[in-house]
């Protein structure tokens, strides 16, 4: 994988009413996929509904509030949300030779709010797709992870690789060790296909990638 952009890449992807529809199955508001905002959410506390199996998922009307209040929050394990993200996951694979997975960025509210990691470097590579809004992104050159120890909220006085703002379809890839920064411009949705780098495409959840469709 290059650090690289295409426009219109991957258009009508997804949109704010499937994001609605991943939000009210509340099955993904939990903490092994939803990340927000952990000292306002262990704040919370509510009765298990009767007919929830998952004493951890949290009621969607307290998810709003908090939603509403912290504006950035993300899920993980995506993948099969819908076909179209299994199918990309299973090309990445077959191309880099890595298990990928889907996470879902949303910034919301508080769009003053800065990324909250910054300017950072990740473990894995990404391939990131612009849904909804516009996103003003920054990579930087390859660094070195053994002696760059820090990787999050970097100060790197070079100038960016890429410095491009990602509209609805967009794509950028960014490979592990490549420093990047996202902007949020307006509300926006981001998919980031990220592959990681310490796990055997052997293990069954990559191994395993039918979709089954009923006819």
């Amino acid at each position: 994988m290059k650090p690289r952009y295409q426009t219109n890449f991957m258009p009508d992807l997804f949109s704010w009413r499937e994001l609605e529809l991943m939000i009210n199955m509340a099955s993904f508001l939990n903490p092994s996929n939803c990340v927000i905002d952990p000292k306002e959410a262990g704040k919370l506390q509510w009765d298990m509904p009767s007919w929830n199996v998952n004493k951890e998922e949290m009621p969607v009307g307290l998810f709003e509030e908090l939603m509403n209040k912290v504006g950035v929050f993300y899920f993980v394990d995506c993948s099969r949300f819908k076909k179209e993200f299994n199918d990309f996951a299973s090309h990445l694979e077959e191309e880099e030779k890595i298990p990928f997975d889907t996470h879902v960025y949303v910034h919301y509210k508080n769009l003053q709010k800065p990324h909250p990691f910054g300017c950072h470097w990740d473990l894995h590579s990404n391939v990131i797709i612009q849904c909804e809004g516009s996103t003003h992104w920054m990579v930087y050159p390859k660094i070195n992870p053994v002696t760059k120890t820090q990787q999050s909220h970097l100060h790197i006085d070079e100038d960016p690789i890429i410095d491009i703002v990602l509209n609805p379809g967009d794509a950028i890839w960014i490979p592990r060790y490549y420093p990047h920064h996202a902007i949020s411009k307006e509300k926006r949705i981001s998919l980031s296909f990220a592959g990681t780098h310490h796990s055997s495409l052997e293990t069954q959840n990559y191994k395993d990638r039918t979709w089954i469709s009923l006819r």
